[in-house]
């Protein structure tokens, strides 16, 4: 356990120290306190109480034996909180305005006075959105999604002419993986517009653009 360093004091002639958790005064002993390291008594004692270090341990280890359990848990406490959080955004984009204003000077000012590190981070960020697929690969996902657009069914030679790029390659799950079975040809429009929902949350019977055809194609 990390040995955080803590507060200490003296009464009467004894060390207390203050555990970092619940923050109580604690005679600074092995009845507790743990220490750091039995063979090696001049590195103190950790900064938590025993009772403290014992809770954070099994919270640890629960977490350690359930995160299959746990990540599932909160990926579907995410979804149905979504709807919560983007009123939220949306409130505060409204409500911050000069805020907002304010942050994007500073912002701009930053990318002109530090332009490396805007390239290191772009080039950081790029690397880890970059499907890891192969040109003869991408070739045929176009092939088998008809050389258009897999959600809205705009043709590349259209999209080409319309905004002067090929199709883009959209991850179906946006925190999925860069491999082929999470790629498919997409507009710029359908690109942008789907940005971090899930699949079923944003083509559904709700989208203009819905067909079941491609849906299945999709999943298939």
């Amino acid at each position: 356990m990390k040995n955080v360093k803590a507060p200490r004091r003296e009464i009467n002639g004894r060390v207390e120290k203050q555990c970092t958790i619940c923050n109580g005064w604690y005679p600074e002993t092995e009845e507790y306190f743990y220490m750091c390291n039995k063979n090696k008594p001049e590195k103190g004692f950790v900064a938590q109480c025993k009772k403290c270090s014992s809770k954070l341990s099994a919270d640890r280890q629960y977490k350690r034996y359930h995160e299959g359990n746990l990540k599932e848990y909160y990926d579907k406490l995410y979804l149905e909180k979504r709807s919560d959080l983007l009123d939220y955004q949306h409130r505060y984009y409204r409500d911050n305005e000069k805020r907002r204003i304010g942050n994007a000077k500073s912002s701009k000012k930053f990318r002109l006075t530090h332009p490396e590190r805007v390239k290191e981070h772009s080039q950081y960020r790029y690397q880890h959105k970059k499907h890891k697929i192969s040109t003869k690969e991408w070739e045929l996902c176009k092939q088998y999604f008809d050389y258009s657009c897999a959600y809205c069914g705009m043709t590349e030679e259209k999209h080409e002419e319309i905004m002067h790029q090929q199709l883009h390659k959209e991850h179906v799950n946006h925190f999925g993986s860069n491999g082929l079975e999470n790629c498919v040809p997409a507009c710029k429009k359908c690109n942008s517009s789907k940005h971090t929902y899930e699949l079923d949350e944003w083509y559904n019977e709700n989208n203009p653009n819905f067909l079941k055809a491609r849906y299945d194609k999709i999943k298939a």
